[in-house]
This record gives C-alpha cells, structure tokens and sequence, in this order.
C-alpha cells in the first residue's frame, strides 16, 4: 500500500493531489504497475456533490500513463469505477513513424 495526501500551495495551479502524490511516492519506490486505487476522503465536507470526490484532470491524465480502462478505482463513499468510466478518452503520445 502506497499513501498519499494533498500538498496544498497558496498558488492553486502548484497544488498537487494525493493522487499524484501517491503514485509518484509508488514510482520513486520502484512500481510501475497497480492493482487498485482506492481514494479516501476523511476531510470531506458533509453533502459535498460527488463529484467534490472524484480525481481531478490531471490525476487521470497521470493514471492513465500507468493504467488501463479496467483499472478498478474505489472512492469512499461513491463506489467503486472502471478506470474507462472516469477518464474515457485520455491523451496518448504516439511516436511519429519512422520515414
């Protein structure tokens, strides 16, 4: 089990997701390849609409570098998601063919 937790900046654009912190905190160990994402959300503000709960662009462009469409993603109090569910079409870089 890898954690990990907001780092929250002043400047919103620098704030980093525990999301991101948890897989690069997975990287830096040496994974590259997960089972599941579980994403607890303790400090959640009571009738936040869901999706206040859900991983935010960037995570999902992040996770999508390391998983596949049925990647399972659990998320407290919402269930659990197939990765294609919260990020159908995630950018991929293709290498240009070689002439």
């Amino acid at each position: 089990m890898i954690c990990g937790c907001n780092v929250e900046n002043a400047s919103y654009g620098m704030t980093i997701c525990a999301e991101r912190t948890a897989i690069a905190a997975a990287v830096a160990a040496g994974h590259r390849r997960f089972t599941r994402l579980a994403i607890a959300l303790p400090d959640s503000a009571p009738g936040a609409p869901p999706g206040a709960s859900m991983p935010c662009g960037a995570c999902r462009q992040v996770l999508a570098e390391f998983v596949g469409p049925e990647f399972p993603v659990l998320i407290d109090g919402l269930g659990a998601f197939r990765f294609a569910e919260l990020f159908p079409n995630p950018f991929v870089l293709r290498r240009a063919a070689a002439t």
